[in-house]
């Protein structure tokens, strides 16, 4: 009966998963479908649109997720796949080919302060530009997820598709579509944003240097370029204090076209604007572009001025209560 029962689960599993993994990566075609996960076919598609229409686009971490046409006003593709790492941006887009390059509108690219850390965040491009099938790649990924917990994963995203039930899920042009909001309950729960470890926080010249590859690269063919930082809740501002000055320092020698919010008086103060402490909700990222970035624009020259006018925002900002279950 053991074996029986496990037979029957094997089975199951594999079937289940690999119905959904063909579903998910768009290798059957279902429009109804809804996928929350990103892959590097995803990205492929991106860039075959790239290949026929002028779009603007989107790098960064998930903080940037949500950047669509409806931000921009141009259609935009994101590829948040890459998750904001500049040496893998770099590196993509030296790929690029002139057909790809003549219908970059713009770009915007987020910087996120983790990205800059020792840890490495790789993508294998080689699948995204090199045409090949990923039959073998593909039985990799069914094999390697034939579990009991990824088989009740399976029956979930199936269930929530079948009844429309999905909070949100990935739209074709690489962006995070929220279906069901969920918006920032305005206290931080965990402790570790309270106090933000060193070590998470270490900015790797290194990988600061290839944004000014970036920059000359993206500009050699004649695109202009916005480098960002993240905006953030008031309580998890303070958390970021510490390390302003290395952030805004080793991005500032790197290029000349960086935005630096990280706080806003209005936007961060009200939890309605975000969906956690560090994820602008959609109500919150319309607003954040709809600011005067020029405002935000930051060099060698007014640094001293902006850092220590936001760092005296951030102080003065009333996070008590954001802040009640930090010590």
């Amino acid at each position: 009966i053991i074996l029986f029962v496990f037979f029957i689960l094997l089975l199951s599993s594999i079937a289940l998963n690999s119905y959904v993994y063909l579903l998910d990566t768009g290798i059957i075609k279902n429009n109804q479908w809804k996928t929350q996960v990103i892959h590097e076919r995803h990205v492929t598609k991106m860039l075959e649109k790239l290949e026929n229409k002028k779009y603007a686009l989107v790098f960064g971490t998930s903080k940037s997720q949500r950047v669509s046409k409806k931000q921009l006003n141009v259609p935009t593709l994101n590829f948040q796949y890459l998750y904001g790492d500049p040496k893998v941006v770099y590196e993509f887009l030296s790929k690029l080919k002139d057909i790809h390059w003549n219908n970059i509108i713009s770009i915007h690219f987020l910087l996120d302060f983790h990205v800059f850390n020792d840890e490495t965040y790789s993508r294998d491009l080689d699948k995204i530009f090199i045409k090949k099938n990923y039959y073998w790649h593909d039985v990799q990924n069914v094999w390697g997820s034939l579990s009991v917990n990824d088989l009740y994963i399976s029956v979930v995203k199936i269930n929530k598709n079948i009844n429309k039930n999905i909070e949100y899920f990935i739209h074709e042009d690489g962006h995070l579509v929220s279906v069901k909001e969920r918006i920032y309950k305005g206290i931080i729960t965990d402790e570790r944003l309270c106090k933000l470890p060193d070590n998470d926080y270490v900015f790797n010249i290194n990988k600061l240097k290839y944004i000014s590859e970036i920059e000359r690269l993206v500009q050699s063919k004649k695109i202009s370029i916005n480098f960002f930082s993240p905006l953030i809740t008031s309580g998890l501002a303070k958390s970021h204090l510490p390390f302003l000055n290395d952030y805004v320092n080793g991005i500032i020698k790197n290029t000349s076209n960086f935005y630096f919010f990280i706080h806003n008086d209005t936007i961060s103060s009200d939890r309605f604007n975000f969906a956690d402490q560090g994820h602008l909700s959609n109500l919150g990222i319309d607003k954040f572009f709809t600011l005067d970035w020029e405002k935000y624009k930051i060099n060698n020259n007014n640094k001293f001025k902006m850092i220590n006018s936001l760092v005296t925002k951030i102080k003065k900002s009333d996070s008590s209560k954001e802040r009640e279950n930090c010590k």
